[in-house]
């Protein structure tokens, strides 16, 4: 049965996409523009994105070209994103290494400078821009670029809680730092762990190893350092499915979205007014992200569905 349901799931992930691609491909192609980087930099504005803002990005390319059949000009729109947030602007994405299953098992050294990353193609040329700053967290490290990339990245490996007070997110997070979706929403924002280690033992759900692991990096100036950190475990993480846009619409925070003239999704919202909402949610019902897969919540879901609609003459 377990089978049966992965080759469903596998068939909607990706051959009924790529069939539609196939299909469809001359007439998304007549209906999107091609990239224009005012179009974008307009759009930027639209969704609240300013100038000397510390950004952290998110981006699918294989959901941008799904949704119009073209293939993102990904230099281009990063350029064009550094050169909008200006001198004063920060923009920050995740730069997981590549193979981080072995480096988890200690087969494998965390190189800060020179291992690649599993995060797609922004990360990638980012990590490999002149100025760029890695953190040194052998699993969770992030890419960040701008004014505040040192202030941000600098003491990711002073402490064993990846997504705690001393991280990059939690640090964005305080400087008042937006989240930028492109091509993606909420369900992407890999900053929303930070509740986790707010909440340290006293989480709800078993996320970490009891204790920490140690690692060996090699730092940018190729001195090795010894890392402490926690690592998930596997046999304890949640299990069960989530649903994190339901999660988010219970925050009921203020987000922004806009769809750019080449069919690109720009999603934001401000990262702390989600911290607040998320911590307030969970002292007062207990309520986490990974909880929204959860069979009460899949009925609570279905009642709302069916009852929205004989509501609506009422509120009308």
């Amino acid at each position: 049965m377990n089978k049966i349901r992965v080759s469903i799931q596998w068939l909607s992930n990706q051959s009924i996409p790529k069939l539609r691609i196939k299909l469809l491909r001359p007439l998304l192609m007549k209906r999107y523009t091609d990239y224009c980087s005012e179009d974008f930099i307009a759009s930027l504005e639209k969704v609240g994105i300013c100038s000397g803002d510390s950004v952290f990005l998110m981006c699918s390319q294989d959901k941008i070209y799904l949704k119009t059949g073209k293939i993102l000009p990904t230099q281009l729109l990063l350029k064009d994103l550094i050169h909008y947030l200006g001198q004063d602007g920060t923009l920050m994405t995740l730069c997981f290494p590549l193979d981080r299953e072995n480096i988890l098992k200690k087969n494998k050294i965390f190189n800060a400078k020179k291992t690649p990353t599993e995060c797609g193609i922004f990360a990638e040329i980012l990590r490999r821009k002149r100025g760029s700053i890695r953190s040194l967290n052998p699993i969770f490290s992030v890419i960040s670029y701008g004014k505040k990339a040192q202030e941000f990245s600098n003491d990711h490996h002073q402490s064993p809680y990846p997504f705690g007070s001393m991280s990059p997110y939690y640090k964005l997070m305080t400087d008042g730092g937006k989240y930028l979706g492109i091509g993606v929403g909420f369900e992407a924002f890999t900053p929303c762990h930070m509740i986790e280690d707010y909440f340290k033992d006293k989480f709800k759900h078993k996320i970490y190893y009891d204790f920490p692991q140690e690692f060996r990096v090699i730092c940018p100036d190729e001195i090795e350092k010894s890392i402490i950190t926690y690592t998930r475990n596997p046999s304890t993480f949640p299990r069960g499915g989530y649903d994190p846009l339901y999660y988010f619409n219970l925050l009921n925070i203020k987000s922004h979205q806009t769809l750019t003239q080449s069919g690109i999704k720009l999603f934001t919202f401000t990262i702390k007014d989600f911290f607040d909402a998320a911590i307030s949610i969970y002292d007062t019902r207990q309520i986490t992200v990974w909880d929204t897969g959860s069979l009460k919540f899949l009925v609570s879901k279905k009642i709302k569905n069916l009852v929205r609609p004989l509501l609506k003459p009422h509120l009308s």
